[in-house]
């Protein structure tokens, strides 16, 4: 395959000759035409700018929401928690309020159990970490079956339904409840089946879930509770998992003209692209194959010779052994007779080893050998071998154990030549028409992370979104309305029941309640945070042409400077927390702005105040990004004009400010843009406080 152009190495006389000509590496190769078309293909390997173009279209129109809200709590990553807050929730009712519910009680840990031991099975049988819950689009690849599933979650359901004891006044059951259901709402639950129609048990799945959450909400939150809010919080992001689910599931779309035309595309566009895929692995394995060959060639065949001549003798040089069926006298005539007849073979291979050449010495560990071979030398030395053959059991043991040792000394040294030659293969040049300078590594390079790797790689991404939309689509185009073939096990009635019940919480009291509690409490404290600072500026700033300005701490006691840290330390946390609670309250907002509309009733009501304070904090948010825009101009120097777009208008940053004062009053997002009018009062805060270096005077021994 190859043509050896140029030879030229050179190695240490001590190698035997036969080996000096297998260990020469090859300064150049000549490359097939295989490996030419190979690499040009790999080089060349790109995705059609068109396709990608073609894929962001087909996203844009079956848009599916796929980012959890940032301030979602994050879902544990070990699968035990699920276990683990069952258990808490077996230790809630095991006081007085069971009223003959123990066994739905067993039930449901029992279920846990089990849940707990697919997902250790099914991680297990993958070779990865059983209580690390994995990353997964659906439940085949959990180990766990939505029957189990929905079975834990209908169990929890009924005990909370059943069971109204004392300890349900905390917030203990609602808390771990929570937890499993956020655990559970992350799977895959809603899959479509290759003819589109809803795998029953996914559906019965998400539909226990929302029963759930959905009771739930019944329950009674206190949001002045941290607990109760960080629940409302777990419930919240579990429903928008769920209405993820829904959505990639098409429950709520009907099959049109263009779902059809798209999905085809789809088809189109996955073909391409495992064909394209399919052609890089195949130039690819053509490059490793040939990479393959020339390491064989030339490292491989270092030394193969001389180990496949001494492993079967090293093979039989093994202790004399009485209890040996084989007697004696009769192992020591098969071990003598291998050697004395491969003696000439041995003595050409260890040649230049033991016997000195151009007045080398000769080491002492190859002067024993060569006085070892004199032992199975039958035509220099018969003494010698009548000798050893006459000699003790122990003595005769003594002599092979000696041999094998040197034996494997010498077999040790083709490592070390194989080494040597791969350092000096990497270096070889593959001669290709119209490539200069390739060489092995750098063709190495070029497979294992070059283009055609990188080009893969994209593919992989485009194939993974390509067949989301598919399941979409299929699941979109397989339903057939008003047939008997649809909807036999009423998994998406009840889906759309419970979706519809929650909702009516989120976008009633409770939503309302929680918006209204995070207003007022960032307006509270933020209200707090302008008196108090308004305080400190009078004992701790200067004040100077309408700006309050750092004091110099060479003016002021080590006590003052001590007194001006404590104080803005306080105050600094104070609009922290302000701006906290507003931004809990604009999380929800915008996760749930989905579902927020106008109702048109001319009768204030819980839904119109939610809508209201949604669309203030889209409001203010854009104000804000203005404030911030100005802020950067003004620093750059630049004179660019700064507006902000509302409902069709282009205002200005203060006419925006005036709108939303007199139009959405007493709204979160007037307390949004409350809180950050005073952001620069805290960032002088935050500047006195390095300024001063306060915090190292906290451990400044006076």
């Amino acid at each position: 395959m190859y043509l050896i152009e140029c030879i030229g190495v050179s190695v240490n006389r001590s190698i035997v000759s036969l080996f000096l000509l297998l260990s020469l590496t090859p300064s150049q190769v000549m490359g097939s035409s295989d490996l030419s078309t190979s690499i040009n293909a790999l080089d060349k390997a790109k995705v059609d700018p068109s396709i990608v173009k073609k894929i962001e279209e087909l996203k844009e129109r079956n848009l599916t929401l796929k980012t959890r809200p940032v301030f979602c709590p994050l879902n544990s990553s070990r699968s035990d928690v699920i276990l683990n807050s069952i258990k808490n929730i077996e230790a809630i009712f095991k006081d007085d309020c069971l009223d003959g519910s123990q066994g739905t009680l067993d039930q449901v840990l029992t279920g846990a159990r089990e849940i707990q031991d697919s997902i250790n099975q099914s991680r297990e049988a993958q070779g990865e970490d059983p209580i690390t819950v994995p990353e997964t689009d659906g439940l085949a690849n959990t180990g766990i079956s939505g029957e189990q599933m929905a079975s834990l979650v209908n169990g929890l359901n009924t005990l909370f339904n059943k069971n109204k004891c004392s300890h349900l006044d905390d917030s203990s059951f609602l808390e771990n409840s929570a937890n499993v259901i956020q655990n559970f709402s992350q799977f895959g639950l809603y899959s479509p089946s290759p003819a589109g129609v809803s795998v029953a048990y996914g559906g019965l799945v998400v539909s226990s879930i929302l029963k759930f959450i959905n009771n739930l909400f019944e329950g009674r939150f206190d949001f002045k509770k941290d607990e109760d809010r960080l629940t409302f919080i777990k419930l919240n992001c579990s429903f928008y998992d769920v209405r993820i689910k829904m959505q990639e599931a098409g429950i709520l779309d009907i099959s049109t003209d263009a779902h059809y035309k798209d999905l085809a595309k789809i088809e189109e566009l996955i073909v391409i692209l495992k064909k394209l895929q399919g052609d890089i692995k195949i130039s690819t394995s053509t490059i490793n194959a040939q990479l393959e060959s020339i390491r064989k060639s030339h490292v491989d065949a270092i030394g193969k010779e001389r180990l496949k001549f001494f492993i079967p003798i090293l093979d039989i040089l093994e202790p004399l052994n009485s209890s040996s069926e084989v007697p004696v006298s009769a192992q020591r005539d098969i071990i003598l007779d291998k050697l004395t007849f491969n003696y000439n073979l041995i003595n050409s291979y260890v040649s230049d080893f033991i016997n000195p050449t151009n007045g080398q010495r000769v080491s002492r560990q190859n002067r024993s050998l060569r006085d070892l071979l004199e032992s199975i030398d039958e035509i220099s030395h018969l003494d010698k071998v009548v000798e050893l053959e006459n000699s003790s059991d122990s003595a005769f043991n003594l002599y092979t154990k000696n041999l094998k040792y040197h034996f494997k000394r010498l077999l040790n040294e083709i490592d070390s030549q194989r080494s040597d030659a791969s350092k000096e293969l990497a270096d070889v040049v593959i001669n290709i028409e119209g490539r200069e300078n390739l060489t092995f590594s750098k063709l190495d390079t070029l497979s294992k992370s070059g283009n055609g790797v990188k080009t893969n790689s994209q593919i992989d991404a485009l194939l993974v979104e390509l067949n989301q939309l598919k399941s979409k689509l299929l699941s979109i185009t397989g339903k057939k309305e008003f047939t008997s073939e649809n909807g036999a096990d009423g998994a998406d009635l009840r889906i759309l029941e419970a979706h519809d019940k929650v909702i009516n919480y989120i976008y009633g009291d409770y939503g309302k309640d929680f918006v209204d509690h995070m207003r007022k409490k960032s307006a509270k404290v933020n209200k707090l945070f302008i008196k108090d600072f308004k305080k400190f500026a009078k004992s701790n700033l200067d004040e100077r042409g309408g700006y309050y300005h750092i004091k110099n701490i060479d003016d002021l006691t080590s006590d003052q400077v001590d007194k001006a840290c404590v104080s803005a330390k306080n105050l600094r946390a104070t609009w922290k927390y302000a701006q906290k609670w507003a931004e809990m309250g604009y999380d929800f907002l915008a996760t749930n702005k989905d579902i927020f509309g106008e109702t048109g009733s001319y009768v204030s009501n819980d839904r119109d105040k939610i809508f209201n304070n949604s669309q203030s904090a889209i409001f203010a948010r854009r104000i804000i990004s203005a404030l911030k825009l100005q802020k950067k101009n003004q620093l750059e120097g630049s004179s660019e004009k700064v507006t902000v777009e509302w409902q069709g208008k282009t205002l200005s940053v203060a006419a925006a400010i005036d709108l939303l004062k007199d139009d959405y009053n007493y709204t979160l997002g007037e307390s949004m843009l409350d809180i950050q009018m005073t952001r620069d009062h805290n960032g002088l805060l935050q500047s006195l406080y390095g300024q001063y270096r306060c915090d190292l005077r906290a451990n400044y021994e006076k």
